[in-house]
């Protein structure tokens, strides 16, 4: 490999950019990047993958392009496989997400996850994860982490983002912690908007700081910094991926970092739509990034690519910062250049067992567990509120755990139908002893509380399970028995009625407080 002070500058801002394309095949324009802009890294979403073949092909060929190109290392190529609501890999058997990893609270079963996750990862040719997420969800209100977290407690987060380190450090896989220096205490979705946390750097350090400041004292790879503003460590309105006294003074500095800086993407409103792409892309260099990421738009991408060449041409980055930058990736992308192909591990077993310790039984109203002929109705209820960061699930599921008894009647309803279109589904679900509500959303509505009240002055045993976000079940009564799943996919939900018939005994406690 030539020296880096004989790469060009066109070289050596490719490798500060980390880029996604649409569609399950390259695209002219991903080609075009690789290939000529010398593109160092490149983020694959749902919509770039289908099947497991389908996507080893299409890493494959990426990293034929960037041999034929003459990159002196294998791109790095990326994913947000957090498992639970943020999983890319739908194919994949599914696995425990953060929260109900915090529930099952059993640090080596976090770590097998971890190395099951990698390993699957590996297999297809992905040899980055963007997790673990370390925010310590303090705000019930957050839209946009929740289960995604391991819990509220700093120790209890950093503990298993350190197990979940440490199972893809063993099958060579690159982590990206995030979301520095936490998006846990936010009211508001920096994919929308900019939120503001006002916490003093102490309690920062005490709470949000914790659990990067135990994985970086564990060699972690890379951390993501968010689009979030701390008001108590910057005066102006600047997002932490921006501020210089955040990602230089603070991360590098303070907590002593010396791995790769990575912007969460600046294509997020908090970003586009204050500052533009371009600009974000200078300012998050000059606050101390080293990665750039614009993972959806071509001509966004070329203006970030742009802007940076500007900034350094007329002085406003030095080429000595550039160059730091590129030699950090670079130190990254050697430390696992020697991999040899694994075992595939089969997911099955560890999903069930995972999911089985995971369930936890928030309130019982003494109607568990449900005997066998017993008449049960059962109501789904969903909504479209996934967030951008979630991998939208809308699936028909099964009951499987009742084949013995008799389920009178199923129904899927929206969370947002009115109270007069449930009047179908309320009065035939009636008819039953038992009736369960699986809940696939994050509030209650006015009109589902309303058919719950129904069912409740009818004296009806009524189990909710919450497949989402565990808070909505303080808005139910303690006349209710109340479950909460975390994810919401056939393994969880099994664990779930398996646990309602008796079947087996749940040990999950909450990770959050449910009022």
């Amino acid at each position: 490999m030539k020296n880096l002070s004989a790469w060009s500058l066109d070289e050596k801002i490719g490798q500060l950019l980390m880029v996604g394309f649409n569609g399950t095949h390259l695209s002219s324009e991903i080609i075009e990047l690789i290939s000529e802009k010398k593109i160092g890294s490149v983020i694959l979403f749902s919509r770039n993958i289908r099947s497991e073949g389908q996507i080893k092909s299409l890493t494959s060929a990426i990293q034929n392009i960037a041999q034929d190109s003459c990159h002196y290392h294998p791109i790095l190529i990326a994913t947000d496989q957090e498992n639970g609501v943020v999983s890319r890999l739908q194919h994949l058997t599914p696995l425990p997400g953060n929260m109900a990893l915090g529930a099952v609270n059993d640090l080596n079963i976090t770590r097998k996850v971890s190395l099951a996750t990698a390993n699957a990862l590996r297999q297809v040719g992905i040899n980055m994860n963007l997790a673990p997420v370390l925010d310590v969800n303090n705000n019930p209100s957050n839209p946009v982490i929740g289960t995604r977290s391991f819990g509220e407690n700093s120790n209890h987060v950093a503990k298993h983002g350190i197990a979940f380190l440490k199972g893809h450090q063993a099958e060579k896989v690159y982590v990206s912690a995030k979301h520095f220096p936490g998006h846990g205490n936010t009211s508001t979705d920096s994919h929308i908007e900019l939120p503001v946390v006002s916490n003093s750097l102490e309690e920062l350090k005490q709470i949000e700081l914790r659990p990067f400041m135990e994985v970086i004292k564990n060699n972690v790879d890379s951390i993501m910094v968010n689009h979030v503003h701390y008001s108590s460590l910057d005066d102006s309105v600047t997002p932490a991926s921006l501020s210089k006294n955040i990602v230089y003074r603070l991360l590098r500095n303070e907590l002593g970092f010396e791995g790769v800086i990575l912007t969460d993407c600046l294509e997020m409103n908090a970003i586009s739509e204050s500052v533009g792409v371009g600009g974000g892309a200078v300012k998050a260099l000059q606050a101390g990034a080293d990665m750039i990421m614009v993972s959806h738009t071509y001509e966004a991408q070329l203006e970030a690519i742009s802007s940076i060449k500007q900034a350094v041409q007329k002085g406003t980055i030095t080429i000595e910062q550039i160059n730091r930058s590129v030699n950090r990736i670079f130190r990254l992308k050697s430390k696992y250049s020697d991999i040899k192909t694994t075992i595939k591990i089969n997911n099955e077993e560890l999903s069930r067992l995972s999911y089985s310790k995971a369930i936890s039984v928030v309130h019982h109203s003494g109607i568990l567990p449900i005997k066998e002929n017993e008449k049960i109705s059962v109501i789904w209820v969903s909504d479209n509120s996934y967030t951008k960061a979630e991998d939208n699930q809308v699936k028909q599921l099964s009951v499987k755990a009742f084949n013995k008894n008799d389920i009178f009647c199923e129904h899927v309803v929206e969370n947002t139908t009115p109270v007069k279109e449930l009047e179908q589904v309320t009065n035939e679900a009636i008819k039953s002893e038992y009736i369960l509500l699986l809940f696939n959303a994050n509030a209650v509505s006015d009109s589902i509380q309303s058919m719950v009240n129904i069912f409740l002055q009818k004296n009806r045993k009524l189990i909710v399970f919450a497949l989402r976000s565990p808070y909505i079940l303080s808005d139910f009564s303690s006349q209710v028995t109340k479950l909460a799943v975390y994810d919401f996919n056939q393994n969880a939900i099994q664990a779930a009625l398996n646990i309602v018939a008796g079947k087996t005994k749940p040990t999950g406690v909450t990770p959050v407080t449910i009022k």
